[in-house]
């Protein structure tokens, strides 16, 4: 059933030919439990994708198949509001001087085969400015926020669902997060100025380079392994990212500095071994051991770690106490593979309520 699952994902994306007789006898039991999987990792519309492809006699029967149809439209019609709602952001901030660009979301969306199949989140910027200045113009403009290191936080701030980013990702290492933020620093210039259009005519706005994306992408998603969790699409984002791949140099010379060479060869066994991609787009050899405890964190946290069993999971509403000694306790589990990660996490948890959250308040 897995490897059916990802066939057909490997369909939507464009890195698999039709195989007659794959989807055959499949019972309504045998679909609802694929689409189960398809929505634990936040794919349900790359799935229906893959599905739109397959002959008709293979597809899924009509009862279960119309439901679908509709999570699929509500996907779609989520995207067309987000694309506007982005480029009106992003219009707004070039009105007013600012330097930014729109990270990950309806961005790479226009990197899949049908854009608006890809499941949305919210708008991410990255506004390139001193701190102070960024968040004065926020506060002038939404008053108080929530805040942290990373960005500060406008859901349920008028109709937007915007996360305005200081910097687009951080380490927890002090030395590491320090290479990170000068890369970021010099690479900000060509960011703000890469435009791609829209769907539909949705409008236009900056979006990283594929030189950039390939580092930044693949830190979130290190990154998410910490904290919440990683799920399937942010792995599939990135490997529509890399079937773009020409010749991007000094990635994996970037990687190395960065610490996480390692992890970055447990996830091109994943996108080799489930996505099919060709050595040709990897820029390191695929480790299979990484790849296969990446993969099962993966499949066993779901989208952002919401299905996650294995440390009793909060309740609705629980405080940020409780949630920070969960993340702690959760990150324990990765001391065997990547120690360093593990032994700053506190530290910077610390540093990053003392001298960002408390003084916010």
């Amino acid at each position: 059933m897995l490897e059916r699952f990802f066939y057909l994902i490997r369909l939507s994306i464009g890195t698999e030919e039709i195989r007659p007789g794959m989807m055959a006898a499949l019972s309504a039991q045998d679909w609802l439990s694929l689409w189960i999987l398809a929505k634990r990792q936040a794919m349900a519309g790359i799935f229906f994708g893959g599905i739109e492809k397959l002959p008709a006699e293979e597809r899924p029967p009509r009862e279960v198949l119309m439901p679908w149809i509709a999570v699929a439209e509500r996907v779609k019609a989520a995207n067309r509001f987000l694309n506007r709602r982005a480029a009106e952001v992003s219009a707004r901030l070039r009105a007013d001087g600012w330097r930014h660009c729109i990270l990950k979301g309806q961005g790479v969306a226009t990197f899949y085969p049908e854009p608006l199949l890809r499941q949305p989140g919210d708008i991410d910027v990255w506004m390139m400015g001193a701190r102070r200045d960024v968040l004065r113009y926020l506060e002038d403009r939404y008053g108080r926020m929530a805040l942290c290191y990373l960005h500060a936080d406008a859901h349920g701030k008028g109709a937007e669902a915007v996360e305005y980013h200081f910097t687009p990702s951080f380490a927890t290492s002090p030395f590491r997060n320090r290479r990170l933020q000068q890369w970021f620093a010099a690479q900000a210039d060509a960011q703000a100025g890469h435009y791609v259009d829209l769907p539909e005519g949705a409008g236009e706005i900056p979006v990283p380079t594929q030189a950039f994306n390939e580092i930044y992408m693949l830190h979130h998603i290190y990154r998410h392994l910490f904290s919440e969790g990683v799920g399937l699409r942010q792995v599939c984002d990135y490997a529509v990212l890399l079937i773009r791949r020409e010749d991007t140099e000094g990635t994996s010379a970037m990687l190395r500095r960065l610490g996480l060479e390692d992890f970055a060869r447990g996830l091109a066994w994943i996108l080799m071994s489930c996505f099919h991609l060709p050595e040709s787009k990897l820029y390191c050899t695929p480790d299979g051991r990484q790849g296969r405890f990446i993969f099962n964190e993966i499949m066993r946290s779901g989208n952002f770690g919401q299905y996650d069993a294995r440390f009793n999971p909060l309740p609705q509403g629980a405080g940020k106490l409780r949630r920070a000694c969960h993340k702690a306790r959760r990150n324990f589990s990765f001391v065997r593979s990547y120690p360093g990660e593990v032994v700053w996490y506190l530290p910077f948890m610390a540093w990053e309520t003392l001298c960002y959250k408390l003084p916010h308040r």
